[in-house]
């Protein structure tokens, strides 16, 4: 940063700024914290599960506001209360105001049913056309369950150059928004960036391939709610000696999420919840026999201890463990490549749905 032109100043002199300057690595924290002190003596308040959701009541109605660097969606069940506090925002802020059809590259379609529609099809074209695969042949599963990546597969000759790491932030941000459907083979395929070869870029090509068939439309769990509300797919941190153990780290990992998610519905919402805690449906018999009966047993007495608060959640009936059938798992379509009937099987149980198949209904 250098002073301004024209401005005469002794060596050894330093300006001081009194102000955020846009560029800054502290701007962005400087531009939530004004906004946030904006809205908090405006009468929003912080809700507990997520900083950047705002939450108040504002003439007898409930105001949401979700605050996204410097995009922002609010919700209101009357438009006249929502319309007064946009008002109230724009002498502040300048603001550009517009219906919501796209919050941060998420598509939102309404249905006159009322339901919501979250998809990211513009997008899809889009990166299809960057990488020259708009022309390509279209698959109907992401990755061939007979196929298996490694470190030594296929190495690229050298000087050859591939948009490997830009593809996989492209599909990355499709994974953890709206398709939870290619989170497994993502997270599969992203861990050879640093030296793929010609089968990681094959594979990675695939996931476009099936991207473009189904546009219109490792650790793992779904919740939920008419549709997969969050969901997760991730090479575990410490290896697992058994089944059971992967298992059983798994089910750790997915109730720190469902008791957020209970927390976030408790702030945002006045639905009453019930007292019975939460189910979890774990397809191993022996990860919930451990979780349930706990024993001193050599096989099992070296998992971290912080994996073990999950006995507690269930003691105190935050969480309930129910067994499932491994044929009727959600989960199983994040944590392997599967044969594309159980792949098309899970996918629609998951309520994913083809843009064409929720116009035609």
């Amino acid at each position: 940063m250098e002073p301004p032109p024209g401005f005469n100043y002794s060596k050894g002199l330093v300006c001081q700024l009194k102000k955020s300057l846009y560029g800054l690595k502290q701007a962005s924290r400087c531009w939530n914290k004004t906004f946030s002190e904006f809205l908090t003596n405006f009468g929003f308040s912080q809700i507990i599960a997520d900083s950047c959701v705002f939450s108040g009541v504002f003439r007898e109605k409930k105001v949401l506001l979700i605050l996204y660097v410097d995009d922002a969606l609010i919700f209101c069940e009357e438009r006249k209360v929502l319309l007064e506090i946009i008002d109230d925002l724009r002498k502040r802020f300048e603001a550009t105001i517009c219906d919501t059809g796209c919050f941060v590259g998420m598509e939102i379609d309404y249905r006159q049913d009322g339901t919501i529609f979250l998809h990211s099809e513009s997008y899809i074209k889009r990166i299809l056309k960057r990488f020259n695969l708009d022309g390509a042949n279209p698959h109907t599963i992401p990755a061939d369950p007979g196929t298996i990546l490694s470190s030594d597969s296929n190495p690229l000759p050298e000087g050859t150059n591939i948009p490997y790491r830009e593809a996989i932030g492209s599909l990355m941000f499709l994974a953890i928004t709206t398709r939870p459907d290619i989170a497994f083979v993502v997270n599969v395929v992203r861990r050879f960036q640093s030296n793929p070869g010609q089968v990681h870029w094959n594979a990675v090509k695939r996931i476009f391939r099936y991207l473009k068939d189904t546009r219109k439309s490792t650790s793992g769990y779904v919740f939920i709610l008419n549709g997969p509300v969050t969901w997760c797919s991730q090479k575990q941190s410490t290896v697992s000696t058994s089944t059971t153990e992967a298992e059983y780290i798994a089910t750790s990992t997915a109730v720190k999420e469902v008791l957020w998610l209970r927390q976030l519905l408790q702030d945002v919402s006045e639905i009453e919840l019930c007292d019975e805690g939460i189910t979890l449906f774990v397809d191993n018999q022996s990860a919930i026999k451990l979780i349930k009966n706990p024993v001193f047993h050599k096989r099992t007495k070296h998992i971290d201890v912080r994996y073990h608060f999950i006995r507690e959640k269930c003691d105190d009936g935050s969480v309930n463990i129910k067994y499932v059938k491994s044929e009727e798992q959600l989960a199983d379509i994040f944590t392997k490549a599967l044969p594309k009937v159980k792949f098309e099987k899970l996918r629609e149980l998951l309520n994913i749905k083809e843009i064409n198949h929720l116009c035609d209904s």
